[in-house]
């Protein structure tokens, strides 16, 4: 593992909806699991990442669980296995077997299967929320790479409401039911779902947007693009705050999570590699 530290300055973006708060110090550990490719999925609030070894989704991946500075690489018994969303209590969702199809749930250390989305031509689960009880995900209809999310209760699939049909990808949930993702329209755009409806947020300034995570406190991370800049922000919806997080060079990387004392992992490359963003202050 390496350790990399950057001292990040603030960002003077001006705004009429955008409050600038102190720049964050932050550690920067990559992460290694053996000598695999890694592909993180997913973190909890409490700083576990789930994702897969190797050639993700194919027959010869391998899973792993990453906590506390130790990577524990997951051996499935049959064909590949890829972790792709964990809850705060460590029950975990994924995919395993020798096809894409098979998707499973580990709650409380029992195993079980769990249904494709009907009719698409894939699906997968990605958040579970154990205060309600519901199980988030995404699927892709057949000749399109467009992803929508659902939702999945006591046998029953409900699609995510899709302003202006537009598709909807969910990216995490957190442990007071509220919802963040991606809409994927004319342009792209950061969404919270609470309580039955959507809304839709842009970085001041930016031309896209996405929210990748989000913690019991309430603060979203993701990215931004605007003019020639790719970047990290965060958007804390309890003080309606963004913040460039201005991660050195790691600016291209994509959260996958934040915990509730601020410590963010992130894929960096184009799906794989995994970076722990620690705050220093």
């Amino acid at each position: 593992m390496k350790i990399l530290t950057y001292f990040l300055l603030p960002a003077l973006l001006a705004s009429s909806d955008f409050s600038l708060l102190k720049a964050q110090d932050y550690t920067f550990q990559v992460v290694e699991c053996g000598t695999d490719t890694i592909f993180p999925a997913a973190m909890n609030t409490r700083g576990t990442v789930v994702g897969g070894l190797g050639a993700a989704g194919s027959n010869n991946s391998l899973g792993f669980v990453y906590s506390n500075r130790l990577c524990r690489i997951v051996q499935p018994t049959v064909g590949g296995l890829s972790l792709t969303g964990i809850a705060d209590n460590g029950d975990v969702v994924g995919i395993y077997g020798t096809t894409s199809t098979n998707l499973f749930i580990l709650d409380g250390g029992v195993a079980r299967s769990l249904p494709l989305y009907p009719h698409v031509d894939a699906s997968w689960y990605c958040c579970l929320d154990k205060t309600t009880g519901v199980l988030a995900g995404n699927y892709e209809v057949v000749g399109s790479v467009a992803q929508y999310g659902f939702f999945y209760k006591n046998g029953k699939f409900t699609r995510l409401p899709s302003p202006g049909n537009s598709a909807l990808t969910i990216s995490a949930i957190n442990g007071k039911g509220t919802l963040v993702g991606t809409v994927d329209g004319a342009s792209l755009y950061g969404f919270i779902y609470i309580d039955g409806k959507v809304q839709t947020f842009q970085y001041p300034g930016a031309k896209y947007t996405t929210f990748n995570g989000i913690n019991n406190k309430g603060l979203i991370v993701g990215t931004y693009v605007s003019t020639g800049k790719f970047g990290v922000c965060s958007y804390d919806t309890e003080t309606k705050t963004w913040k460039d997080l201005q991660f050195g060079v790691y600016a291209s990387a994509v959260p996958i999570g934040v915990t509730d004392s601020g410590v963010i992992a992130a894929r960096v490359g184009v799906d794989a590699g995994l970076v722990i963003a620690t705050p220093t202050n």
